[in-house]
């Protein structure tokens, strides 16, 4: 990212964050006024921005009624960052936020009206805050080194200090923005997957399967056999390992959990300390599981804290 592009992004923001700060601070309905009336003209302004290049409709399709969303949009970085600029304004309060909401919504509407013109304008707006933060972590891992240091000193410029809060923190905020609740939670947690349930490159199914006993236990006490069934289950889909692995199964389920389990008891029963190693992004409990499990971390961390509230 050249010296000469930094600088005029940099002036374009100051400028734009003076115009936002003077507006919202001189309102006299605290802000919410002003922060209706700065959202419309700016994403009015966006979707000029969209009709005067061309960018509405795939060219072989002109008389399509919607916006295609696979047609590639030139982003106009000034009416983005403004956009977003205003929205890290309106998180200062809630009240703000809901004017901040309801304006977006009256410029474009929002799909669950099922107003496919409004979906697509949405889809445009975040799109490139995405393009640029994805762009951003494939230089991270050497995706471009054959385009030479021009491309990295243009990720460093992006994504590190000082310039990373001017520049990578608004389009991340706008990814944010752009997310339902439940999409983004959901998000993350396909990504704590990805990043947790790894092979572990070795044929002993030790650690794995005491991992998938220990979560079973942390939702309710079970029989050998319901943990002797969890364990064959999991085994018949991994036989190449069950083969290469000497640890017999039907001794597995004592083997494996002897050091989790309280001592003396009818059936296997998780020592409470234990709760705590409970994964909420496991994959092989079922949602009642994961509810079951939750709830009784919470009521071991709150016993906890009754008995010992320093510790805690």
């Amino acid at each position: 990212m050249t010296m000469m592009y930094i600088e005029l992004a940099t002036l374009v923001q100051e400028m734009m964050s003076a115009l936002i700060l003077n507006v919202v601070t001189f309102d006299t309905s605290d802000g919410q006024s002003a922060i209706t009336a700065l959202v419309g003209p700016v994403l009015e302004s966006l979707c000029v921005w969209l009709a005067t290049t061309h960018s509405y409709f795939p060219p072989d399709q002109l008389d399509r009624p919607v916006g295609d969303p696979d047609v590639a949009v030139g982003v106009h970085f000034p009416l983005h960052h403004t956009f977003v600029l205003i929205l890290r304004a309106a998180t200062c309060a809630p009240a703000l936020m809901d004017a901040f909401q309801a304006a977006v919504n009256a410029t474009l509407p929002h799909p669950a009206s099922c107003d496919r013109v409004g979906a697509w304008h949405r889809l445009m707006l975040v799109r490139p805050l995405l393009r640029a933060l994805v762009w951003d972590a494939q230089v991270h891992v050497n995706m471009w080194r054959r385009n030479g240091f021009g491309v990295i000193n243009h990720s460093l410029n992006y994504g590190e200090p000082f310039y990373c809060f001017k520049l990578r923190d608004l389009d991340l905020l706008g990814v944010q923005y752009a997310f339902e609740d439940s999409m983004q939670a959901e998000c993350f947690k396909v990504l704590c997957q990805i990043a947790t349930e790894l092979p572990l490159g070795t044929s002993s199914l030790d650690s794995r399967l005491r991992r998938l006993l220990v979560l079973r236990l942390c939702c309710k006490p079970s029989t050998h056999s319901e943990l002797f069934k969890c364990v064959t289950e999991f085994c018949a889909v991994h036989e190449v390992q069950t083969a290469l692995s000497s640890l017999s199964l039907d001794a597995a389920v004592k083997t494996l959990t002897k050091d989790y389990i309280l001592p003396n008891q009818k059936v296997y029963t998780l020592d409470p300390r234990h709760l705590e190693l409970y994964d909420a992004t496991a994959i092989h409990l079922t949602r009642k599981q994961h509810e079951a499990a939750r709830l009784n971390r919470l009521e071991h961390r709150v016993d906890t804290f009754k008995k010992d509230p320093m510790r805690s």
